[in-house]
């Protein structure tokens, strides 16, 4: 332990007391790792999450929130508590629909890091419960954030270079943070903030590194699961054209319009999957028409009246982003 970097992890979680009794448990009897605190950011659970946490597992802090702040405030929240307790070297953010699988999953997450000065950030392989891949990193182009595919490495290496990683499990080198601040409360409540951190990381020197040695479980969408689809469609758009404004340089953008065209298509259009006969096409109607029009509505008038904002923002990625709400 005395070699051993200081971690505080930081889990936020909401009115999910049995994915976070996985989490935590897994975390206890899995990590080979010691020198670390964890930090449970309870988003004003009405399921009794924090009481549990407080009787089930004593070696975690409770960061008991009024209600439900999302990830990025709640994360931000947590991580100005673990700097004003613990001063750690590292912050993780750690999903509660996570499972620990991997005894030394830290201490090569750690090892990592410490490779080289200017790596910022790192994140691991997410697999499914069956232990398939599901996620290997993340790649920024002018169609917006996509994610790597296994199929396209000829062989996966142990560690490697990526645009961003997933917030899942997500370990953060405190002097990144010291320099360009917190996330971006304004991707509240959820999606694209960690993309928009290794992004503004990367504009003041820093990588962000994969370890596919290392394999977490991801029980996938199991909190975003619990909210309304069309909200999340709207979340999601919203914050794919925020992510876009702020992140991608004008040639991207001018090149973004035809793309931004077929997408407003495809309000009114959908392909005919298994038609015979007839045109692959078909015609959205009722219902369906209504909610992907608005959807693409509120997200561009939401972007644009923070307009100001963001191109402020723009203007230096790489600047301190404080913890606001």
């Amino acid at each position: 332990m005395e070699n051993e970097k200081t971690v505080s992890i930081i889990i936020v979680n909401w009115n999910q007391k049995g994915l976070l009794e996985t989490c935590l448990s897994s975390l206890w009897e899995k990590t080979s790792y010691s020198n670390y605190k964890v930090i449970v950011v309870d988003n004003g659970s009405s399921d009794g999450s924090a009481d549990f946490v407080r009787q089930s597992f004593p070696w975690a802090d409770i960061l008991a929130l009024n209600r439900n702040y999302g990830f990025s405030i709640g994360n931000n929240r947590g991580i100005i508590f673990a700097l004003k307790n613990y001063n750690p070297q590292y912050i993780l953010l750690l999903n509660n629909d996570t499972q620990i699988v991997q005894a030394d999953w830290l201490t090569k997450m750690v090892a990592v890091a410490e490779s080289e000065a200017n790596v910022g950030i790192v994140g691991c392989k997410l697999i499914y419960p069956n232990g398939k891949i599901q996620y290997i990193g993340t790649k920024v182009t002018v169609k917006g954030l996509s994610w790597l595919k296994p199929s396209s490495l000829n062989s996966l290496p142990e560690v490697f270079e990526v645009d961003a990683a997933l917030g899942a499990c997500f370990l953060i080198k405190r002097q990144v943070i010291d320099k360009i601040g917190f996330l971006d409360a304004w991707f509240s409540p959820f999606v694209h903030e960690e993309s928009d951190f290794c992004m503004r990381a990367k504009k003041a020197g820093y990588k962000t590194l994969l370890v596919s040695s290392v394999s977490v479980v991801h029980f996938w969408k199991a909190s975003v699961g619990k909210v309304k689809s069309a909200y999340v469609e709207y979340v999601v758009r919203r914050n794919a054209i925020r992510f876009m404004l702020l992140n991608f340089p004008a040639s991207w953008l001018l090149k973004r319009v035809p793309i931004e065209v077929r997408i407003f298509v495809g309000c009114f259009i959908a392909r005919n999957k298994g038609a015979r006969g007839i045109l692959p096409i078909k015609l959205r109607t009722g219902r369906e028409l209504l909610v992907r029009l608005k959807v693409n509505r509120d997200s561009w008038w939401h972007n644009l009246r923070n307009l100001k904002e963001i191109l402020a923002k723009r203007a230096n990625r790489a600047a301190r982003v404080e913890a606001i709400e």
